[in-house]
């Protein structure tokens, strides 16, 4: 009897080379399998078929390098790269975390934000102390909260300077395309009584063309 116990103990589960040829069956319990099968599934229908896990777009099996290709491209993939930047850009995360498609933000640069913002109050003819706004100050903030605002002083000092810099920048291009300048002036006075005057330049450049 103590040999039909053990006899019934030997064969109450199937052999293990039986085991190995059962779960061989499909590379996804190949113990050398490819790691994109981390993301694919054979399609239960057909073994040439392999399914996409993120997607669900079918491939014909034939090796892995098609569904490696598709993993690189597959926008529902969490590993690919291009997705990888996106939510590492706060810029392309809506308010549920979601990855949205936005450009991706240039560097932050203070100087060049700083030129753009003098050369805006000086091609709308803003008041300095407009930059002491709250308002104004609020929205500069909204748009890039990183960015130092300038005092109405440091403005119009900045504004002396990029003066300096459009005058040499001038001075270069007439010497450079024209010969002769014809001037143009016309004065006003303000309601504070205060005297104005306002000269323009008009050349022929080589080209011939009026400026």
């Amino acid at each position: 009897m103590g040999d039909l116990s053990e006899t019934t103990d030997v064969f109450s589960s199937p052999p293990s080379n039986v085991q190995n040829r059962t779960t061989m069956r499909t590379p996804k319990n190949r113990k050398n399998r490819s790691a994109v099968w981390d993301d694919f599934t054979l399609d239960p229908d057909s073994e040439k078929i392999a399914i996409c896990d993120h997607c669900g777009k079918k491939l014909k099996y034939n090796g892995t390098s098609s569904m490696a290709a598709h993993l690189k491209v597959c926008k529902h993939n969490p590993n690919n790269e291009s997705n990888k930047r996106q939510r590492n850009n706060p810029s392309s995360m809506n308010v549920e975390g979601q990855v949205i498609s936005s450009p991706l933000m240039p560097r932050f640069d203070q100087e060049k934000l700083r030129y753009l913002l003098v050369k805006m109050f000086v091609g709308m003819e803003l008041p300095f102390n407009k930059v002491e706004h709250p308002d104004f100050q609020e929205f500069v903030n909204g748009l890039n909260p990183k960015f130092n605002l300038i005092s109405r002083t440091t403005l119009a000092r900045d504004t002396l300077l990029l003066w300096d810099v459009e005058k040499a920048k001038m001075k270069n291009f007439l010497a450079q395309h024209c010969h002769r300048v014809s001037l143009t002036a016309d004065t006003w006075t303000s309601v504070q009584n205060l005297c104005y005057m306002c000269i323009t330049a008009h050349f022929i450049d080589n080209n011939w063309t009026l400026q």
